[in-house]
């Protein structure tokens, strides 16, 4: 799926705590964790620009961070800078786990290539996929999306905050004032 979409998700699993029980710098934590993983994608731009001749893409992508390993090494590192809250690590776990599950269900390149998760590296080659893999600009994909939206404007109404509050957030309180009265809030 589309990173964006994954940072959606993982601010919705931040959000899973109760209302008050996390602060900003846990919830941040939270979706950095959850959209971590991508940061194998780090060879595009170079095997973009040499034409192929570095395919650093296509031969770490989903390979260095998409596995339980690095699933761990994120969770424990979100822990350590949210005063090691178990809470933190669990939803920071959850968060990722998520991403591999969406990653397996809806992220099929142009070419027709299904990305596999290689889940146990470096201690064992198998590889977790599904030969039924939407692309990644499928009609799925946009819907889950959207619905990531929905929920977190719901949410936003209800508990006075978006994942603009990430980001900035006087516009945050704006954004959720506008949402309270969609969603008739006091």
């Amino acid at each position: 799926m589309h990173i964006a979409t994954h940072a959606l998700l993982s601010w919705l699993c931040a959000e899973a705590a109760p209302k008050d029980a996390l602060d900003r710098r846990s919830r941040l934590a939270i979706t950095l964790a959850g959209i971590a993983p991508d940061l194998d994608a780090f060879g595009a731009p170079v095997e973009w620009w040499t034409d192929g001749a570095l395919p650093w893409f296509s031969l770490y992508h989903h390979k260095i961070f998409h596995n339980g390993l690095a699933a761990l090494a994120f969770a424990t590192i979100a822990w350590l800078c949210c005063r090691r809250d178990w809470r933190v690590f669990a939803l920071a776990l959850v968060a990722l786990h998520l991403h591999f599950l969406c990653d397996i269900v809806g992220s099929r390149g142009p070419d027709g290539y299904d990305w596999p998760i290689p889940y146990l590296l470096p201690f064992s080659p198998w590889e977790w996929r599904w030969s039924g893999q939407w692309a990644l600009n499928a009609w799925q994909n946009l819907v889950t999306t959207y619905v990531a939206l929905f929920a977190i404007a719901w949410l936003g109404a209800r508990r006075g905050r978006t994942p603009m509050e990430l980001i900035r957030p006087s516009l945050d309180a704006r954004i959720v004032s506008r949402l309270k009265v969609w969603f008739r809030q006091p």
